[in-house]
């Protein structure tokens, strides 16, 4: 009887080394179980973050790309006033001209009524 009990308490003394040695495992299963999604979750943020960033990138070039159209039709729309500007200058200083010359012809036509009449009355 006693070689039983003794055989009795190595089974329980085994028994119970089994369940530790099972403790343990499902321990450390659960500790890689959770260290793997921890890893998924800092990989994912930092995807996350290279994703963002990305955006943020597309989206200060987009700015930088409107502004700069922006700028280069503001410069077209400045240079299209001041040849207007010019144009119409160059206009108006023709217009003088033209005034300036038919005013000079009237005058010379004046001149050479005159003369014409001075010599009519002097040939009387």
């Amino acid at each position: 009887a006693k070689l039983l009990h003794n055989r009795i308490q190595l089974l329980r003394l085994e028994e119970l080394k089994m369940k530790k040695k099972l403790d343990d495992t499902k321990k450390k299963a659960k500790e890689l179980q959770m260290a793997r999604a921890r890893k998924q979750a800092e990989q994912r943020q930092k995807e996350e973050r290279a994703a963002q960033q990305q955006k943020e990138v597309r989206e200060r070039q987009e700015k930088a790309k409107k502004q700069r159209e922006i700028q280069k039709n503001n410069l077209l729309k400045k240079k299209e006033a001041s040849e207007n500007i010019r144009r119409k200058k160059a206009e108006e200083l023709k217009i003088k001209k033209e005034k300036l010359k038919r005013e000079e012809e009237e005058n010379k036509r004046v001149e050479m009524q005159k003369i014409m009449a001075k010599k009519a009355s002097v040939s009387k």
